[in-house]
């Protein structure tokens, strides 16, 4: 196993090991994918079987103008940000009644406030056998005290590459962005993923802007997905004509909050969902959203 290091400094500079992929897991010969079912954690929760494995829940979680998801599946679970620091307890009440006791994973996708500034606390409360980070730092005190959480968990923080898969319960995870390290916006940075279960997939795409929308485009990877969530809250600077009609999906999730000061989602990105005649849920109209996939198909339900 080959151990990089990677400084981050945020006010003071610490140290922290990077793993390019953990190893330890058990690795699957067809396919690579690297599994995460270590020890599990079976829980049910509201209106699905989890220790079954008939199902992948998506809870796509309201907390104002930023983003949480959690994903279960087989008793496993993983938490895709958290939204900002003042919805930190939002998330935690909502893991907890869920009955998650740990996490297989959680995703930061890029170090905003607005995805970051709850995870201080998930850390604290939560242990995770593997923590995504994309490789860049911010000097805000959010990120300042999402180190700090790390640190004092002893946790080691994964350097997300493209093509990684992991395996959560019966659904795949595969790595789609970012493709590099070097960008001017901090967006673009954000950790793109594609979750697979019983032949369906849903794309996770943090704040992903269209820089990093090209580039996705460009490589080998399927972008096709039943389910979009829809990078940066709608804004115009991301979800490209042409990312969307690679993804071609069927439904559409954004999350804003209402009357937010930036407008999202932008008319621009409305326009071209209802041009294809995408189904739309959004959180500031819907509250929180659950999709459920099975054999049979995708559900939705809201809470309003």
């Amino acid at each position: 196993m080959k151990k990089t290091g990677f400084a981050y400094s945020a006010g003071r500079r610490r140290r922290y090991t990077i793993l390019g992929i953990l190893l330890a897991a058990a690795v699957v010969a067809a396919g690579g994918i690297i599994g995460l079912n270590l020890g599990g954690n079976p829980f049910t929760g509201p209106g699905t079987d989890f220790a079954s494995g008939d199902a992948l829940e998506v809870l796509f979680l309201d907390v104002g103008q930023g983003d949480a998801t959690i994903v279960t599946c087989g008793g496993h679970a993983m938490l895709i940000d958290a939204g900002g620091r003042p919805s930190e307890q939002t998330v935690l009440d909502a893991i907890e009644a869920r009955g998650i006791t740990r996490f297989d994973m959680i995703v930061a996708t890029h170090p905003h406030e607005d995805h970051i500034g709850g995870l201080t606390g998930v850390l604290r409360a939560y242990d995770t056998d593997i923590l995504i980070m994309p490789r860049v730092e911010t000097t805000t005190k959010t990120f300042e005290n999402l180190l700090d959480a790390i640190e004092e968990k002893g946790l080691r923080v994964t350097t997300p590459h493209a093509g990684d898969t992991y395996a959560l319960g019966g659904a795949v995870i595969t790595i789609i962005a970012p493709a590099g390290q070097d960008y001017k916006e901090l967006n673009n940075h954000s950790i793109v993923l594609r979750v697979t279960f019983e032949g369906r997939s849903l794309m996770f795409t943090g704040d992903a802007e269209g820089v990093s929308e090209n580039e996705m485009l460009a490589s080998r990877f399927d972008l096709s997905a039943e389910v979009l969530k829809l990078a940066h809250h709608g804004s115009r600077s991301s979800t490209t004509q042409a990312f969307l009609d690679a993804v071609r999906p069927r439904y559409a999730v954004i999350f804003c909050g209402a009357g937010n000061n930036y407008g999202h989602p932008h008319d621009e990105t409305l326009e071209k969902l209802s041009a294809l005649a995408v189904t739309l849920y959004r959180t500031d109209i819907h509250g929180s959203i659950t999709a459920t996939v099975t054999k049979t198909g995708i559900t939705f339900r809201t809470e309003r």
